[in-house]
Order: C-alpha cells, then sequence, then structure tokens
C-alpha cells in the first residue's frame, strides 16, 4: 500500500514571499499617509496666510485715506510708541503678533511685509507672507483707485 506523503500548506519560500509583499504593501502606505499629513499641514498653513492677508485689506479697505502708512515689514514686532495713536500703527503691530503667534519667528529667507506702490490711477497693495522657510506662502494683491 503506497501512501501519500504530501501535506497540504504553505512552502517556506511562498510564505516569505507573502510577508515581503504584504510588507511593501505597507511601507507604501506609510509613505502616502505621510504626504498626506504634510500635504494637509501645507494647505492649513496656508488658509491662516490667507485669512490674515483677508484681515489686512479688510482694515485697508476702512482706511485708504492712509494707505502708505501700512507699508510694514513684519520681520520683527514692535509696539507703537506713546506718541504713535494712529490706528496704522496699532494694526500692524497686532498684525506682526498674529504672525509670530500662528508661525514663529521669521526664518532669514522668509518675508513678511505689505508694500504700497504706487501706479497709474491708483496705489497697489502687495500683502507678502511667508512661513516655515517660504514652506508656506501667500502673495495677494489690491488696487486701490484714486
Amino acid at each position: 500500500m503506497l501512501q501519500n506523503n504530501k501535506l497540504a500548506g504553505f512552502s517556506l519560500v511562498e510564505a516569505m514571499v507573502a510577508s515581503l509583499l504584504i510588507g511593501i504593501s505597507f511601507i507604501g502606505v506609510y509613505g502616502y499617509a505621510s504626504y498626506s499629513t504634510t500635504f494637509l499641514t501645507n494647505s492649513s498653513e496656508r488658509q491662516d496666510l490667507q485669512i490674515i492677508a483677508d484681515q489686512i485689506f479688510e482694515v485697508l479697505d476702512t482706511d485708504r485715506a492712509n494707505l502708505s502708512s501700512y507699508a510694514t515689514n513684519f520681520n520683527s514686532c514692535s509696539s507703537p510708541t506713546e506718541g504713535q495713536t494712529e490706528k496704522y500703527h496699532t494694526y500692524k503691530y497686532k498684525w506682526c503678533q498674529i504672525m509670530q503667534n500662528k508661525f514663529g519667528t521669521p526664518s532669514g529667507s522668509d518675508v513678511r511685509s505689505i508694500t504700497v506702490s504706487n501706479v497709474a490711477g491708483g496705489k497697489l497693495v502687495t500683502v507678502t507672507l511667508q512661513a516655515k522657510n517660504k514652506r508656506s506662502q501667500i502673495v495677494a494683491k489690491k488696487f486701490y483707485d484714486e
């Protein structure tokens, strides 16, 4: 009588190949999740920068007579002195504080500024906000008629 000595199951090589494939797929999923988290963080930072720029333009819309006075660099915050009672001094300090609280002190390559340029027929205001070594940035422009 002949007996069939074949056992059902997987060989060691088959099990190793299956483990390798599962491991590679987990690495891919982890990489994708890591990329998604980074993308979401950058998107959130850009949205925060856009909100700050929108707040700046809302104030400028209400104080068009003093547009040139709002030109500033937000790299260092200095509170208004006793004689500086105009609202643009207060707002520039407030915006600088918001930027530093949300994004920290700017690195050497970050630009955080409001520029006001005289152009034909009015003024062009450019708000440039960068954070995290330019990883997140927005440049918003608005033209104001004279």
